[in-house]
């Protein structure tokens, strides 16, 4: 299977900025050409499990390039144009697709020996921590109205296996992703019904 999913995007990687379109026969014109930012981490994760390093690391030094997310720019954007890399569709930051960059980034730092790509997780870890809402140790879907008041399963699984993943590793940096986050998560042991309020939403 995981030469498979390999052949796959290999073929559909982008031979000049190395992303990948996540929708390649759509006939929606929107969406022609696009990459999701969690489509590129996916397929940077399936790289680096494949051993395929040079094609895992245009994906993670595209993302390890970018300047941290602020409230209104357009660094760590839900999507991307494969041709030249610029944001497209909407312009906002969610924690979803940053947490899965980091996800992407810790596991390549690792396999390739470059800390580097590492330290960048580390960095989006604690920007997230930082600035996007949270309450009881989960975090919102986002910085701004709506979702602020919306909790992905997901998005938030995929933030705290970031540390759970390096604490199985050997690499003294990775446990600064640990100690981070020590005492940060309060409950997480039911999925799903670790955040309760009268207006939140769960996805």
């Amino acid at each position: 299977m995981a030469n498979i999913l390999y052949r796959y995007l290999h073929e559909t990687q982008h031979p000049i900025t190395g992303l990948l379109e996540s929708f390649p026969r759509s006939e929606d014109p929107e969406l022609q050409g696009v990459g999701f930012t969690y489509d590129l981490a996916l397929a940077c994760l399936v790289f680096t499990h494949h051993r395929s390093l040079s094609e895992a690391g245009r994906i993670a030094e595209f993302f390890r390039s970018m300047p941290l997310p602020t409230l209104h720019g357009q660094d760590f954007n839900p999507a991307y144009h494969v041709r030249h890399g610029l944001p497209a569709l909407e312009s906002t930051v969610h924690l979803g697709p940053m947490a899965w960059v980091a996800l992407a980034l810790a596991r390549y730092g690792p396999a390739t020996g470059q800390l580097v790509y590492l330290r960048r997780a580390e960095e989006l870890l604690l920007w997230a921590g930082q600035h996007v809402p949270s309450q009881d140790g989960g975090f919102a879907m986002g910085l701004v109205p709506p979702w602020t008041d919306r909790y992905s399963v997901e998005n938030n699984w995929a933030y705290y296996y970031i540390p759970k993943r390096a604490s199985a590793d050997d690499y003294s940096h990775q446990q600064m992703l640990v100690a981070m986050l020590k005492g940060k998560v309060k409950v997480l042991i039911v999925i799903g019904q670790f955040l309760r309020g009268p207006n939140w939403q769960f996805y």
